[in-house]
């Protein structure tokens, strides 16, 4: 079970969560407070699909494009949570940094 944590964008956060292939997803319009955002809405989409923290295997964050410090949120929660339940993040063991690179940034 994959957690995507999409935090690129200024405007929106979205919290994906991928099922044997389906993909379920919430999302929050949050205009630059997506550390606000983020857990609450981990919390609902887990809630709506009866399960737990301990039932995800893997989480995607993608920090390619976008905002900076929107990527810098979605990196930090998925790190620690990647930390605190022994998963990967974007294919990096649990306890790995995620580089956000820099060139592609647009601000």
């Amino acid at each position: 079970m994959k957690l995507i944590i999409d935090t690129r964008s200024n405007e929106k956060t979205i919290i994906a969560l991928v099922v044997d292939g389906k993909r379920m997803e919430e999302s929050l319009q949050t205009n630059h407070t997506h550390s606000q955002a983020v857990l609450p809405l981990i919390e609902k989409i887990i809630t709506q699909q009866h399960i737990s923290l301990s039932d995800i295997t893997y989480i995607e964050v993608p920090v390619d494009t976008g905002s900076y410090t929107g990527r810098r949120v979605g990196a930090a929660i998925a790190q620690t949570l990647g930390t605190l339940l022994s998963i990967s993040v974007n294919g990096k063991q649990a306890g790995s940094s995620i580089e956000i690179l820099y060139d592609t940034d647009k601000w």
